[in-house]
């Protein structure tokens, strides 16, 4: 194991907080079930190895067929985030500088290579905005910096939220008379709530994860880090939205 990644777990902010909070509940409790009560929790909650475990359940099995042609392919909303550190004040505000492209930027990347291979013959994508900047926008330049004519990227209509998505989505599959089949992408932690959503709009799509975890489970995982808080806010948040829906009716 490099030493450069021994440095990079032990100055880790959550693994400081961690050690921090160890010392202090061994030093209160002097007991093994005095520090696993204060500590566990932190420990949970800033490791990876439990949001891997509920990605590996939690997926959907891609039900993509790689000789078929679909009519459409929606890659769903959520690829930009705003540029936090543009500055208005001192430079002119330009659109190409004001939102950023995240790693969920990989579902339009493989819906584009979709279209560009022939194996969809069109794309279609909400209207979405990032605070008043248009992320649809930034997708279009994109699709088209690949290849993709006027024709090919149909916007469908503005939405916030992915049952939003899939109404409006229905709505002009309808309104253009779209026979064919529909694939929708998404990242692999969303899918599951997603076609749940189509579903419940009458849509059977096929559907294709992106953004999988592919590394098995290694030491890195079971190291307290601000990475591993950030895993277990998504599992958390996707998991209360999708049995909210549930509730709502929505999926």
């Amino acid at each position: 194991m490099a030493i450069q990644t021994i440095v990079q777990w032990v100055i880790d902010p959550a693994f400081l907080v961690f050690s921090l909070a160890l010392i202090i509940a061994w030093r209160t409790s002097r007991s093994a079930l005095g520090v696993a009560v204060w500590v566990l929790p932190f420990y949970l909650l800033t490791t990876s190895a439990g949001p891997a475990l509920v990605r590996s359940a939690w997926q959907v099995d891609d039900t993509v067929r790689p000789q078929a042609t679909y009519a459409v392919v929606a890659p769903l909303g959520g690829a930009a985030s705003e540029n936090r550190l543009r500055m208005p004040d001192l430079l002119p505000v330009r659109d190409d500088a004001s939102l950023f492209f995240t790693e969920r930027v990989a579902r339009v990347v493989a819906a584009v290579r979709f279209v560009k291979t022939g194996q969809a013959q069109k794309l279609y994508y909400p209207e979405v905005l990032v605070h008043e900047f248009s992320e649809t926008d930034l997708v279009r330049r994109y699709a088209h910096s690949r290849g993709l004519g006027a024709d090919e990227f149909v916007v469908y209509a503005p939405t916030e939220h992915t049952h939003e998505e899939a109404a409006k989505l229905k709505q002009r599959l309808v309104a253009d008379a779209v026979e064919g089949q529909l694939l929708v992408i998404t990242s692999e932690l969303h899918m599951r709530r997603a076609l749940g959503m189509f579903r419940r709009q009458g849509l059977d799509p096929d559907v294709l994860s992106v953004n999988r975890r592919i590394n098995p489970l290694g030491l890195a995982d079971f190291v307290p880090s601000f990475n591993g808080m950030h895993e277990v806010g998504h599992v958390i948040y996707e998991l209360v939205a999708y049995f909210s829906y549930r509730v709502l009716g929505k999926i």
